[in-house]
């Protein structure tokens, strides 16, 4: 009989850490007009955001889960590089789902576009059918990749330095606050989920649905794996800065 420690650790297949390369180059491209020119995402985002406010707060969503993810894309074993991928699969699919629901809201041609959101502006129209190509390309791609990650052969290392019974209680509670305000529907001050304001909102569901999925999945773990030690702190600290966002 083989015992435990004598089976090799299962690796990270080279399809999943470039699909976490790509996912992180995504999200640092997505987050840069929302950062950089908050007052213009009429002309350089899918669809127009208002406050200004509001967009660079999904602009630095996005830098910090692309940094994220680029660190669990550098991880060769799989027990450590997982964190990442069931957020981004989550935020992805349910990010197609706000973007079809309010797709009258986004800034494309069709006869069914909201006269407000209508563009024949080339950039707009192309990054607006990028932003529907990459959620609904990605999903996809990710759960073929994960499926193959799956049947890898080997086991997990072993978990250290376990996690209190406290820190997992706050982690939970958090998960469970998240699952109620990520799930709310957005409204404006007169109660109606109408226009812009309610396509805004719908949209930072799925961000708040994201780090429910991590609080989750750290909660689960309940420990460390140890791992070399520059990379181990370096990567704590994003996952704990990520993780509170």
């Amino acid at each position: 009989m083989v015992s435990r420690r004598e089976i090799p650790y299962r690796r990270t297949i080279p399809a999943m850490r470039w699909m976490l390369v790509v996912a992180s180059l995504l999200v640092f491209l997505a987050g840069a007009p929302l950062l950089l020119v908050a007052d213009q995402t009429a002309k350089y985002f899918a669809w127009t955001i208002s406050p200004q406010i509001t967009a660079a707060f999904l602009g630095a969503s996005y830098w910090s889960s692309g940094i994220f993810e680029l660190l669990s894309s550098r991880e060769r074993t799989w027990g450590r590089a997982r964190l990442a991928v069931p957020a981004v699969l989550v935020f992805t699919v349910l990010t197609l789902i706000v973007t079809l629901v309010h797709i009258n809201r986004f800034h494309f041609d069709f006869p069914f576009t909201d006269a407000d959101a209508r563009t024949t502006d080339p950039i707009t129209l192309f990054g607006t059918w990028m932003w529907l190509a990459i959620y609904a390309g990605v999903p996809l791609a990710m759960g073929i990749i994960l499926i193959r990650q799956a049947r890898t052969p080997g086991d997990d290392p072993p978990a250290v330095a376990p996690l209190g019974w406290w820190v997992r209680a706050i982690i939970i509670t958090q998960a469970s606050l998240l699952i109620v305000v990520g799930t709310a529907p957005g409204a404006d001050v007169s109660g109606r989920t109408v226009g812009r304001r309610a396509m805004t909102q719908n949209q930072r569901g799925p961000w708040r649905l994201r780090a429910l999925t991590r609080r989750t999945s750290l909660g689960r773990t309940r420990a460390r794996i140890p791992g070399r030690k520059s990379d181990r702190g370096g990567f704590s600290r994003w996952s704990t800065s990520t993780t509170v966002r």
